[in-house]
Parts: structure tokens; C-alpha cells; sequence
């Protein structure tokens, strides 16, 4: 198995063009067998008997843990890249219509969700909340236990789990 598709350039060159379909087959199945395994076993996991009624008391039904403006941020940057990748993906694969000005479009949008993302972690909100401290490398630690099934009794994470936190700068570098 090939994992790039390969052709000439202009030159005469063999120059790599894009991912190996049968690489991005694995990817779409292995991913589809996560979410099927994560929605079988989550619920076993949570169940409603683990709630303890004395610290449930006194606490509101519902906790918001992001304002409407974090939510549209977010839901408008997940739908970008969803439209980003079926313009992409859909003509590949022999589905035609009218991709370009939606695919144009859609990154532009993305752009400017990401610039104003930018523009809150600088001016509205504390960027040291992102950085990795001890506390959250010790958090890490006791949350690979618990995720092996060890018997542990986790800190109370801070706004943002360090799971998330290496995710963000992982993100930030790669793209």
C-alpha cells in the first residue's frame, strides 16, 4: 500500500499529490469504530448511580459552561470545516456540483473565525489559562490511571483539562 498518490509535475518530477486512498479508507474506518466503541461504553461508564446526592445539593439543574458567543465560535468553526472537507472530498470521488465559490467561501469564513479567536485569547481572556504547569502534568498523569482503570482519586481540573490544553498547542503547531 502506497501512502501517497504520486505524479509528474511540469519538470518531469515525481512529486507526491495527496494521501493514499486506501490510507484515508483506514482513517475514515478506524474512526468510525472509535465513535461506535466510545457510544457503547460511555454510558456504562457514566451512570446516574455514581452521582452523589449530598455534593448533587444546592446545584443547578444545568451548569453553562460556555457563553453563546464560545458556542458560536465553536459551532462556526466546526461547520466551516465540515464544508471545507465535503468541497473537498465530494469531487474527488465523482460527486459533482458547484464546489468552488462554496469551498472559497467556507475558507474565508474559517479565516476569520480563526483571526477572531486570536483576537479573544489576546484581549479578552488570560492566555496563561493555556499554559502547562505542574499541576497539570500531575492532573495528566492521575488522568492516564484512571483511564487504565486504576484506582485513583483525580484534582479538580482547572478551567481547561490538560488533555485539552496539549490538543490546542498540538493544533496551533501542526497547522
Amino acid at each position: 500500500m502506497d501512502l501517497l498518490r504520486r505524479a509528474l509535475n511540469p519538470w518531469g518530477e515525481n512529486v507526491p499529490i495527496g494521501v493514499s486512498w486506501d490510507l484515508i479508507w483506514a482513517a475514515v474506518i478506524v474512526g468510525a469504530v472509535f465513535v461506535v466503541v466510545h457510544a457503547l461504553l460511555v454510558p456504562k461508564k457514566v451512570g446516574a448511580g455514581e452521582i452523589d446526592e449530598s455534593e448533587a445539593k444546592g446545584l443547578p439543574d444545568r451548569i453553562q459552561r460556555h457563553k453563546p458567543g464560545a458556542r458560536g465560535f465553536h459551532w462556526s468553526m466546526s461547520v466551516t470545516m465540515f464544508v471545507l472537507l465535503i468541497t473537498a472530498f465530494f469531487p474527488v470521488i465523482g460527486i459533482q456540483f458547484p464546489w468552488v465559490t462554496i469551498h472559497w467561501i467556507a475558507g474565508v469564513l474559517l479565516i476569520l473565525t480563526v483571526l477572531y479567536h486570536i483576537y479573544h485569547v489576546f484581549a479578552k481572556q488570560d492566555i496563561r489559562n493555556m499554559w502547562i504547569g505542574r499541576r497539570d502534568m500531575k492532573e495528566g498523569a492521575l488522568g492516564l490511571q484512571a483511564a487504565m482503570r486504576r484506582p485513583v482519586e483525580r484534582p479538580r481540573a482547572a478551567k481547561y483539562p490538560v488533555d485539552q490544553k496539549m490538543f490546542h498547542h498540538a493544533a496551533t503547531i501542526l497547522t
